[in-house]
């Protein structure tokens, strides 16, 4: 499941492959691509999967161009938690992948892979948590 790092969708959920399906809040942003879906706390609940593969980030929370952002990423059980320069992004829960015989195995252990096509990354740091934040509404 990835946690896009791209300019002005930095947080978005891009399910990598056919077989993960996370699960997440959306509404519909008309000013979006299709499949216009941006998360938001209390939207219809939706599974991030083919046809519709992506949900963006509820809001741009980067820095300007030449400052560093702060990344985190919070995973525990079958959920997550994209934060962007202190400000929760995207919430996933039921994270899961297909089996073979079609029925849903949750997604609770697997790599973190950065990828970078002019993306610069610094003080990397994993740690143990026990519990995922909260994500508030202002």
């Amino acid at each position: 499941v990835e946690f896009e790092i791209m300019r002005g969708s930095t947080g978005m959920v891009v399910p990598v492959g056919t077989m993960v399906k996370p699960v997440t809040d959306a509404a519909r942003d008309r000013t979006l691509i299709d499949p216009q879906r941006r998360y938001m706390v209390g939207g219809r609940p939706v599974t991030v999967e083919a046809p519709a593969w992506n949900v963006e980030a509820a809001t741009d929370a980067e820095r300007p161009v030449g400052e560093w952002n702060v990344l985190d990423l919070y995973v525990l059980g079958d959920g997550s938690i994209h934060v962007v320069n202190g400000v929760p992004v995207m919430e996933l829960r039921d994270l899961s992948v297909q089996q073979a015989d079609g029925s849903p195995r949750p997604l609770t252990q697997g790599h973190i892979q950065f990828q970078s096509a002019e993306t610069f990354f610094r003080r990397i740091t994993v740690e143990p948590i026990t519990r995922l934040p909260r994500i508030l509404v202002q």
